[in-house]
């Protein structure tokens, strides 16, 4: 078998069949808690489900279905670039009938994240990255102002491990539901639930009125939530001429899944960010950070004294134990010296800098 590393710009993967059909056994059929056969089902009946469900939800107001040679998506495995023996199991929904509707309530979604107005550490853009740091500079400057004394800084670097197999279906809904909420508050979307779509230039796209133009859809709140939980509930994968249902997660390559676990993540942030707010210990302390998808930098500002830096190391593990609590696992990396990597740059907190990695 052979493939292209995970993340390996280019590597590929030379693997035996028999093991690589081992890898799929105890991935795919024998890992019960995320994947669970349908007997009653075939490719046949499952298409027809999703043929059924357009029509029944009227969802050609949006997208057209994808008929020509639609099949059922297929999973696959891709070997981590930094272990060989471990895999990311992906799918493919190249010809899944319902994949533009999918992919158009993902950029619903997405745009509801990009206005809600409540404290969180995402980056939609790997181009936001500079002026997040520019901004956690100038909290910097605000302390020592404030406090006359430059702050002791405590820096926190991670990972989110396997982000979208784990996510646990309640806390989806949950966290979608949130974000709806929230953004009805908003300025922008006072009135207005729903969501413009242009289909040619993401950058038109905005919560509001539909405007001229051929390349437009308009997507309820309700609708975006919908579809979204239903690839979530019905995610039906062809293997062997079987049907697997991904029982537990999202699928890692389904249209919705990014905007879907940015949603639970920043979720978990917001309410990280209020249960700290409301607790009087923590009131000199600032914690901030930065993230991209799954990629994550905390920075904590303390005063520069005993009882105040052990409350630092408290708030970094007290954030480790938000995203744990929903079932996800803040896997440490490499930092020293309040220096670390995010995404192509180098960041050092100590004497404010940035550069190219």
């Amino acid at each position: 078998m052979l493939s292209e590393l995970g993340k390996g710009k280019g590597c590929l993967h030379l693997c035996c069949k028999t093991v690589h059909s081992d890898y799929e056994k105890k991935i795919f059929w024998d890992n019960t808690q995320y994947f669970e056969v349908q007997e009653h089902m075939t490719p046949q009946s499952t298409l027809q489900l999703f043929f059924d469900t357009y029509d029944k939800e009227r969802w050609s107001r949006f997208e057209r279905l994808v008929t020509d040679d639609a099949r059922v998506p297929y999973l696959y495995l891709q070997p981590k670039r930094k272990n060989f023996e471990k895999h990311r199991p992906l799918a493919s929904y190249f010809k899944h009938p319902l994949k533009k509707v999918y992919k158009i309530a993902g950029q619903g979604l997405m745009i509801i994240l990009q206005t809600l107005q409540v404290e969180h550490m995402n980056l939609f853009t790997t181009y936001s990255t500079k002026e997040k740091v520019k901004e956690i500079f100038s909290q910097i400057d605000k302390f020592e102002s404030d406090h006359g004394c430059y702050p002791h800084i405590d820096t926190y670097a991670g990972d989110v491990q396997q982000l979208y197999t784990e996510l646990d279906h309640d806390v989806i809904v949950k966290s979608i539901r949130w974000a709806i909420h929230e953004v009805k508050s908003t300025k922008s979307a006072r009135g207005r639930h729903f969501v413009t779509i242009n289909k040619l230039d993401k950058s038109m796209s905005r919560i509001g009125p539909k405007y001229s133009g051929q390349a437009i859809s308009q997507l309820s709140f309700d609708d975006i939530l919908k579809i979204c939980l239903f690839d979530a509930h019905h995610a039906f994968f062809e293997k062997n001429g079987k049907i697997l249902r991904q029982v537990k997660g999202c699928p890692q390559g389904a249209p919705p899944s990014a905007s879907i676990a940015v949603n639970v993540i920043i979720y978990v942030e917001h309410h990280f960010f209020q249960s700290i707010r409301d607790d009087q210990r923590f009131t000199r302390c600032v914690f901030t950070g930065e993230r991209f998808v799954d990629d994550v930098r905390n920075i904590v500002l303390v005063l520069p004294i005993p009882a105040e830096q052990n409350k630092s190391q408290e708030l970094l593990q007290k954030f480790v134990t938000a995203i744990s609590d929903i079932g996800l696992l803040l896997e440490p990396e490499g930092s020293f010296n309040n220096q670390f990597r995010f995404l192509e740059g180098i960041q050092c907190f100590n004497d404010r800098s940035i550069e190219a990695a």
